[in-house]
């Protein structure tokens, strides 16, 4: 009995093994989809050739080279006129920026070497969207000062910090939520009642338009418009 179980144990030892070694054969299955796009273009090296692999019938780089893998946010989504449009960005320190005309050159081609035969890619970069937000937020008097910043720490202005913080952890080309921004300033030190009044945004040359609920930015990401510091566009009330 000792002996049948024990052959037991180890036949559903090697059945896991044997799931795990199809489940990683599928996760790099050649598949084209979005998330294969985005895939691929994280494994952009800036400068280097890449090679064709007769086995696989990919083009590929032969070494990974981290200093050349300038791109570290990329998306794919449906595009105009049947093309999937990839969009991307480096990071300078933890800050997202745009690929240069160079770079961007280079990657564009990239995309067209590793792409499924048939399928039209449109790469982009582009620098942040702006927003500018105008906040009410009460605030404890024990705890915050008029201007915003903490008491025990006149440097620190935490509701500041919490939109920008906000702003930094929203994923690459995901969605703004008005909603998720006010209870994240909901639960910052030393505020009693944020209230939304307006949240702008804008790209490029455009006209600033309207958040009322949602916002995608058509670069990937967003940052504060210097011209419209949180400094001058929240309105701090001290709760009695």
């Amino acid at each position: 009995v000792w002996i049948i179980a024990s052959r037991i144990n180890d036949l559903q030892e090697l059945f896991k093994q044997h799931m795990q070694v199809v489940d990683d054969k599928s996760k790099k299955l050649v598949v084209g989809n979005y998330a294969w796009y985005q895939r691929e273009a994280l494994k952009f090296q800036y400068g280097n050739n890449l090679v064709w692999n007769s086995t696989t019938l990919q083009y590929s780089y032969p070494t990974e080279d981290p200093v050349a893998n300038i791109v570290k946010l990329a998306s794919a989504t449906e595009g105009g006129d049947d093309k999937v449009m990839i969009k991307a960005a480096k990071l300078v320190g933890s800050i997202p920026q745009e690929l240069t005309t160079p770079e961007l050159t280079a990657f564009q081609t990239y995309m067209e070497r590793v792409r499924f035969a048939g399928v039209r890619v449109e790469a982009v970069s582009r620098p942040a969207d702006l927003m500018k937000i105008s906040l009410k937020v009460y605030y404890d008097p024990l705890v915050m000062n008029a201007d915003g910043s903490l008491i025990s720490d006149s440097g620190v202005f935490p509701v500041e910090d919490t939109i920008n913080d906000y702003i930094k952890s929203l994923p690459f080309d995901g969605k703004f939520s008005v909603t998720e921004l006010i209870d994240k300033i909901q639960l910052t030190t030393g505020v009693v009642n944020p209230l939304f009044q307006t949240a702008h945004a804008k790209f490029g040359s455009f006209a600033y338009t309207p958040i009322t609920d949602y916002y995608n930015a058509n670069a990937g990401y967003l940052k504060i418009d210097p011209n419209f510091p949180l400094s001058n566009s929240i309105n701090y009330i001290a709760q009695s």
